[in-house]
């Protein structure tokens, strides 16, 4: 079975047509989940993309509200005229470089300060995004660490070159540190405020800590009346002072 279901959608303002991939779970191999809440699967989000440009006339428009016709296979293989999913899709950013990551960063940036009028719903998913998107700055870092090279895990060469990369994803990870924290701050801000705040309880937890206010993500830990693995990878880092976001399984 398929890890992904074929669609097309259509640009309500040049009429373009659109290729899309929509995740089928029960066809998934492989999967990872991070503590900022980002899930990768088979190299895809595991969340839909909800904001599309237009690759035609660069128009925006939010996915719930387009209509979507399913189809069998990859429409844009056999017809030109359909854009494929690569050309929408994380806004066509290269994300496997250092620079499609920059990119990606600074269209959510602009996306939140451009979308007028911004429902909570949107604004949730457009910050959540952007959390990611400079997290996966340094969400890889530990490929880059001297233990993989001394244990054989990585060629030399491989691991110089991806030890450079990281270098310079580190120190634009700094540049954006107060788009970062800003950003956390109004995630807390809108999830505090939010009809299902118990359920966006623990991932306070994870924003407080990632804040650096380390005090009150265990606060939240300790107020919590469950035992996850997930929640006690949380309390460990926070006691540890660690705000970095860290791999949780895969």
């Amino acid at each position: 079975m398929s890890a992904f279901q074929h669609f097309v959608l259509t640009c309500p303002c040049c009429s373009s047509r659109l290729a899309g991939l929509k995740l089928n779970p029960e066809g998934v191999q492989y999967s990872e989940l991070f503590s900022d809440g980002k899930m990768v699967c088979d190299g895809y989000l595991a969340e839909d993309q909800k904001i599309v440009a237009c690759p035609a006339c660069a128009h925006l428009a939010w996915l719930p509200s387009l209509a979507i016709i399913p189809a069998k296979s990859d429409p844009s293989s056999d017809d030109q005229t359909v854009y494929p999913f690569s050309s929408w899709y994380q806004f066509g950013c290269d994300t496997t470089t250092a620079h499609g990551k920059i990119a990606l960063i600074e269209h959510f940036h602009h996306l939140l300060q451009c979308i007028r009028p911004l429902s909570s719903e949107m604004e949730i998913y457009l910050r959540k995004n952007l959390l990611w998107a400079i997290n996966d700055l340094i969400r890889q870092r530990s490929e880059t660490r001297f233990l993989r090279l001394f244990l054989g895990k990585s060629k030399p060469a491989n691991w110089r070159a991806g030890r450079r990369r990281q270098i310079r994803q580190n120190i634009a990870f700094l540049h954006y540190h107060d788009v970062h924290k800003a950003n956390l701050q109004r995630l807390i801000e809108l999830l505090r405020s939010n009809e299902d705040r118990g359920l966006n309880r623990v991932f306070l937890c994870e924003l407080y800590r990632e804040k650096g206010n380390f005090s009150k993500c265990l606060e939240m830990v300790s107020q919590l009346r469950r035992s996850t693995h997930y929640l006690a990878l949380i309390e460990e880092k926070a006691k540890l002072h660690n705000s970095l976001v860290f791999k949780v399984a895969g």
